[in-house]
């Protein structure tokens, strides 16, 4: 099967909405290189997987090592690709000894030496088309060919050679500088550090270049024990000294926190005297001024170590250590410890620091589009000026792009009466409406356990009767409180505190669990869920008890928790209305959301989680949901044929008279499906698509045979939907009300599908939410396939994208579209939660074991998912 939107020869745009003009993070490339450049393949030995090292090995042997070959500079990419301007040996290839020390090692040491192999791989040719430069690769010694990602590729390389050279901190995607006016420390032994994101992107009569902020965590260069101070300062939100540090073991909290946040970080050690270079952490050791090895057959101790051969007296040796290696044979104390400047912090900053770093990260429009400009015309980014961008003939547009998007109208959102409801700047009133579909609490009867000590029960029977009297006030029926809250421990047997209170209270529907607002309570809400979803069998409602101060009725916080209650129990709060919509939804429909959800980096014992959820109702408001396990780092969902069978028997038993039931006033037959992927990279899209369509067509087969029932021809939409990309688009500072809302941003309803989208896919840009805070990113539509038929009529690119916004504001949490369609959404939702289905014990030994290999079927076996239910999910 080949991708394909059923259009011949002509890209399809939409046509429907209010014109609007706005400017876009993205620069036209005014000229392309009128050079001639050949491609090399690059391999180092021994294996260099860190590309500031790499590229530091490149610049010393063009600059140091053969300046004699390397007569123009060339642009790396830090992996495998180099991009020359002359050709640079003959015959296609050559190696190089390069030593990256500042001395040549004495004879016969090879530390620090690295062989680096080059070998030609491609000529790129610049070729003149029209008035706007192209260029287009031929396989070097072959015939002239087009390769449009070769000439993508190069023109990566050499916008980001300047930037990758004025820098040591920078990951696939980003460059940060580390002389920006905006960095800041923040406490906790980290900086922020402003970058910049830069991706060449063909269009369709054009190279443009997408520029956009983008913020770093970076670790202070101090030493290790001033760091670590700082951080658990951070941490523990109380000042910490070095005793406290020196009476860590391995067993606290706080010593598994530190030995988490500095493991891979490099240090530099001020012995022996002369050394620079610097090392990543494996771990810690306590006390590590008793540590004893042996040192000329005898036995010492690093604390003696030091004093003898260093001539240093560990000012505090029962301090930390840190093991350079996994066998821990090179062991340095923390005292003696730098920092490497400019090292990115991966993982989650701790709870206080995060509130400094999203103030930081968030920019108004405007401003974010000033500071866009701003670098593009520096020095940093140095597009004027740059060897890499002017010599080689390349010219890029300061000033940002101006394009037309369109503004379309928003649905109305209809509630239990006639009367629709509009929406205000993408958010609607929720009061004074009552819910569409209320028959999930008929009869309600709900029990309250607190897991807080420090919440009193007259303030948490106070607070549930005002819950209570908001959702009857949507329509909801609720019986009274039954009997008195139940209380338990933080500590354990949560799972065995709910099933008595369920014993206790007759046919109970929903819990409402109070916990503490400390870093504990997350456990105790895993153990509620998973007691709730699966054994249990009931909805659950967690509140933490910070949320138990005196409100009223219809507070905004009543209204969320209203919102989720009422969808747990089988409810639909709301539901859009919209032409095409409309029209699409006389016929059945099922709309589906899917996502993969990986382990996280560098897990690779850890299986990855499979997501479907299914709508099963003709306002497309409730979904089922499926999930499966797959092996890490599987992109392609291997069991999507299973789940869209069981997607499939779901939807049959929740609508049993679709077209099977002989007579004139049978309704059709179920035909489309509108498939929306989520987690899809672009490299990704043909094989994702070719192999998950067949198995959506499979599944289908399965199904009608199974039932032995006619198969009806299956009309699919397959649509990737992308969240990280780095397109933001923003109205003038003079546009009116009409265009932009209170934040500065567009309206919801935008839509881009010409100008920056893909010259060879149909693809568009839709921001269907309104501005809050900082400045909105739009979701990209990648349409794969389009089958769908609407009415009489295939679904057009102005269906699809009108389709698409409907389903922003079937979102069952919100009063208010949402940035994503809402099935796309659930599955991320369905994909986060079943990380608490597996068995506890199946976790904790996968984690001791630390394997390099994931026994998928001992993962399987203690897994444990709730079937397709009502929306537990939301």
């Amino acid at each position: 099967m080949q991708a394909t939107t059923h259009q011949t020869g002509v890209r399809p745009v939409g046509t429907q909405g209010r014109p609007v003009s706005i400017s876009v993070n993205a620069f036209a490339i005014k000229s392309l290189p009128t050079t001639r450049f050949f491609h090399y393949d690059v391999i180092f030995e021994p294996e260099v997987k860190d590309p500031h090292k790499a590229q530091n090995i490149l610049d010393k042997l063009q600059t140091i090592s053969r300046p004699d070959i390397f007569k123009s500079r060339v642009a790396f990419d830090g992996k495998k690709n180099l991009y020359s301007p002359i050709e640079l040996v003959p015959g296609g290839g050559a190696e190089f000894e390069v030593f990256l020390g500042d001395r040549p090692p004495p004879p016969g040491i090879k530390r620090g030496t690295f062989l680096v192999r080059i070998k030609k791989v491609a000529t790129i040719e610049p070729v003149v088309k029209g008035s706007n430069r192209a260029i287009s690769g031929s396989k070097s010694g072959g015939a002239m060919s087009h390769d449009p990602q070769m000439s993508v590729n190069l023109l990566q390389a050499l916008v980001r050679q300047a930037p990758l050279m004025g820098s040591a901190t920078y990951n696939s995607r980003c460059v940060f500088d580390p002389h920006s006016k905006e960095n800041k420390n923040i406490g906790g032994g980290f900086q922020l550090w402003r970058g910049y994101f830069q991706s060449v992107r063909p269009t369709a009569d054009k190279m443009i270049l997408n520029v956009d902020i983008s913020t770093a965590v970076v670790y202070r260069s101090v030493s290790v024990v001033d760091w670590a101070l700082a951080y658990l300062d951070s941490v523990s939100r109380e000042r910490v000294d070095v005793r406290y540090l020196e009476n860590l073991t391995p067993q606290h909290q706080h010593w598994k926190m530190l030995k988490a946040a500095l493991k891979n970080v490099k240090v530099t050690a001020a012995y022996p005297p002369g050394r620079k270079d610097a090392r990543p952490i494996k771990y810690l050791v306590p006390n590590v001024g008793a540590i004893e090895f042996q040192k000329d057959g005898q036995p010492t101790t690093i604390q003696e170590y030091f004093r003898s051969h260093h001539g240093k007296n560990l000012q505090r040796p029962r301090l930390f250590g840190l093991s350079m290696d996994v066998k821990g044979k090179t062991i340095v104390p923390a005292e003696v410890c730098q920092i490497e400047p400019g090292q990115l912090h991966r993982n989650l900053l701790p709870t206080a620091l995060a509130k400094e770093a999203l103030e930081f990260s968030t920019k108004a429009p405007q401003d974010r589009l000033q500071q866009i400009i701003n670098a593009v015309k520096g020095s940093f980014l140095n597009y004027t000026d740059s060897d890499f961008v002017r010599r080689v003939g390349m010219e890029i547009d300061l000033q940002p792009m101006t394009i037309r998007g369109r503004l379309l109208g928003s649905p109305g959102i209809k509630y239990n009466a006639e009367n629709v409801v509009n929406m205000v700047q993408g958010a609607w009133k929720t009061k004074p409406h009552r819910f569409q579909d209320t028959r999930g609490s008929k009869g309600s009867v709900w029990a309250v356990v607190s897991l807080s000590e420090r919440s009193r029960d007259p303030e948490i029977v106070k607070f549930v009767e005002e819950l209570r009297a908001t959702c009857i006030g949507f329509g909801m029926e609720i019986a009274p409180l039954q009997g008195s809250v139940r209380r338990g421990s933080s500590q354990g047997g949560v799972e065995r505190m709910l099933e008595d209170t369920k014993r206790q209270i007759p046919k109970p529907t929903l819990t409402i669990v109070v916990l503490p607002d400390q870093a504990h309570a997350l456990p105790q809400r895993k153990h509620v869920k998973v007691w709730g979803d699966t054994t249990g069998n009931m909805a659950t409602q967690c509140v933490m008890d910070s949320k138990l101060q005196r409100r009223r009725p219809f507070d905004s916080y009543y209204v969320n928790l209203a919102l989720k209650i009422n969808a747990r129990l089988g409810g639909v709060n709301s539901s859009a209305i919209g032409p095409v919509a409309s029209q699409l939804l006389q016929a059945p429909i099922m709309v589906l959301g899917a996502d993969v959800g990986h382990p996280g980096p560098g897990v690779k014992d850890k299986p990855s989680i499979a997501s479907l959820v299914a709508s099963c109702d003709r306002t497309l408001t409730r979904y089922a949901a499926f999930t499966q396990l797959q092996p890490p780092r599987v992109e392609v969902i291997e069991s999507l044929e299973q789940m869209v069978f069981e997607a499939l028997v779901y939807f049959y038993q929740r609508n049993p008279n679709l077209g099977y039931i002989p007579g004139p006033k049978c309704p059709p037959p179920l035909r489309n499906v509108v498939f929306y992927r989520d987690g899809v990279s672009e490299g990704e899209y043909q094989d994702v698509f070719t192999t998950e369509a067949a198995m959506i067509r499979a599944g289908w087969t399965r199904f009608f045979r199974e039932k032995q029932w006619r198969e009806p021809p299956l009309l699919l939409t397959y649509i990737v939907v992308g969240k990280r990309h780095h397109f933001r688009f923003i109205p003038d500072r003079r546009a009116g009300d009409d265009v932009k809302d209170k934040s500065g941003n567009v309206h919801a309803g935008l839509v881009v599908d010409t100008e920056v989208v893909s010259p060879t896919t149909v693809d568009f840009y839709l921001q269907s939410h309104g501005g809050l805070l900082g400045t909105s990113r739009p979701a990209h539509y990648i349409v794969l396939w389009n089958d769908a038929v609407c009415g009489n009529n295939r679904m057009s690119l102005d269906g699809l994208q009108e389709f698409s916004f409907y389903l922003c504001h079937v979102y069952a949490r919100a009063s208010r579209s949402i940035s994503i369609p809402a099935p796309v959404y659930y599955a991320d939702l369905v994909c986060a939660r079943a990380n608490y289905y597996f068995d506890e014990s199946l976790e904790s030994e996968i984690a001791t074991a630390s394997s390099e290999t994931c026994d998928i079927d001992k993962w399987r076996a203690g897994f444990h998912p709730p079937g397709p239910q009502n929306m537990y999910f939301v």
